[in-house]
Order: structure tokens, then sequence, then C-alpha cells
């Protein structure tokens, strides 16, 4: 009866474990500062990190969002595997 819930949880963790890799990665300074472009001579126009992140304010709003559809996901799946606990047994072919 342990394993279901230790599954469980690792697959609810999992997006977590994912979604903090980049903070991670971000000290070492994975991406370089700026893409090579075809518009060199027009470096304005020029895709870069630093030009193609987004707002503060978005982002903070994003990961609050984020972290409340974390909570509601979890929530649901506790609901579900309690209320079905016990229901179906191995043997029932389905």
């Amino acid at each position: 009866m342990r394993r279901p819930v230790t599954v469980a949880l690792f697959v609810a963790f999992l997006p977590i474990a994912y979604a903090a890799r980049p903070v991670r990665e971000a000290k070492s300074d994975p991406l370089p500062s700026q893409n090579t472009s075809t518009l060199d001579d027009q470096t304005d126009l020029a895709l870069t990190v630093y030009n193609a992140v987004s707002g503060g304010r978005s982002l903070s709003a994003g990961i609050y969002w984020w972290g409340a559809g974390m909570l509601i996901a979890v929530g649901y799946f506790v609901l579900v595997y309690t209320l079905f606990r016990g229901k179906v047994g191995a043997d029932s072919g389905h």
C-alpha cells in the first residue's frame, strides 16, 4: 500500500524538480549573453537574453499562479485517490 503513495508523491513533485532546474543552472550561466543573429549590423534588433525576458511583475504573478495551480492539482489527486481507495481490486480486469 505504501508504493502507490510513494509513486503518486514522486509524480506530483516531478514538475517542481524540473522547474527548479533552471534556477540551479542559472548560477553557472548556461546561456550566452547574446544569440548569434543575421542582423549583425542592427544590434538593437538582435535577440538577447536581456531583451527577451518578461517583466518582473509578470514573472512574480506567474509564479504565484503556478503555485496555486500546483496546490489545486495535488489536492485533486489526493481527493481522487482518497475517494477511490479500495474500490478497485487487482483481479477486476479493468
